[in-house]
């Protein structure tokens, strides 16, 4: 029979804010453990958008995050309301 595992802190799920969490956690000298039922990179409604300072906050480089998915720079959005002119950015 396996020990079974043990850590500081445990964090359930691996979003952007849970990883970044368990960053923060990790460089403050905690053991973290971070499980989520998904792989990553996988399809998120946010369609992946993740910011460069969060990057940088994880010390992710852009080609290891975007392995097995697309890293597209975002230079604008269009949004609006049902009904209403879409508003540009």
């Amino acid at each position: 029979m396996s020990e079974p595992l043990r850590c500081d802190v445990l964090i359930v799920g691996g979003g952007p804010a849970d990883s970044a969490c368990a960053r923060q956690l990790s460089d403050a000298g905690f053991d973290v453990v971070v499980l989520d039922k998904k792989i990553c990179t996988r399809d998120k409604v946010c369609a992946g958008w993740i910011t460069p300072l969060v990057l940088d906050v994880l010390n992710i480089s852009p080609g290891v995050y975007s392995q097995g998915g697309v890293l597209q720079a975002i230079t604008g959005f269009r949004t609006g309301l049902i009904g209403g002119r879409p508003i540009t950015t």
